[in-house]
């Protein structure tokens, strides 16, 4: 049975500074653990302070993830992550469009753009950087992944679960 003297030789953690090793909490308990990975959910990461740990908010359907990065949507917003420039709640990442109009990134001297139902940031007359899927200023192997989740489907239809355009759109 676990005990302090597990907390002070590293054999327990206590990630909560309670005096009692983490499995010993979750086993009685006193510490929930809804992703079941061992770690009390009070010393997991929640953005939002609702006390429940982000990856279980959005696997409970209680926080939104539309652009699929892990992170409740309220806090890419609060967080400035994620633009909302028309004040929904929703990052403007996960806005589905039919023109232009329907888009707005909140930086003046861009162009916005709707591509396959997703706005995407553009300038001058092209995406931020040619292939820059995720916006982040480079070309890489996540770049890659959205582009291959977005344009593989069956005729040329784009996924629900696209996140295209989530640098800046």
């Amino acid at each position: 049975m676990p005990d302090g003297c597990d907390i002070v030789d590293g054999a327990s953690a206590d990630c909560n500074s309670n005096g009692i090793p983490d499995e010993c909490d979750i086993t009685s308990g006193t510490s929930g653990d809804c992703n079941e990975n061992n770690v009390p959910d009070e010393c997991e990461i929640d953005c939002n302070g609702n006390m429940v740990p982000d990856d279980c908010d959005i696997a409970a359907g209680t926080s939104a993830d539309c652009n699929l990065n892990a992170v409740p949507d309220e806090c890419d917003v609060a967080s400035g992550t994620s633009p909302d420039c028309d004040s929904d709640g929703a990052p403007n990442d996960c806005i589905v469009c039919e023109t232009p109009s329907d888009c707005d990134d909140c930086n003046e001297g861009t162009t916005d753009g709707c591509f396959r139902g997703r706005c995407i940031r553009l300038e001058q007359g092209g995406l931020t950087m040619p292939g820059d899927m995720d916006g982040d200023g480079d070309l890489d192997l996540d770049d890659f992944a959205i582009f291959e989740l977005c344009f593989s489907g069956p005729d040329g239809q784009v996924p629900e679960t696209c996140p295209f355009g989530t640098g800046g759109s």
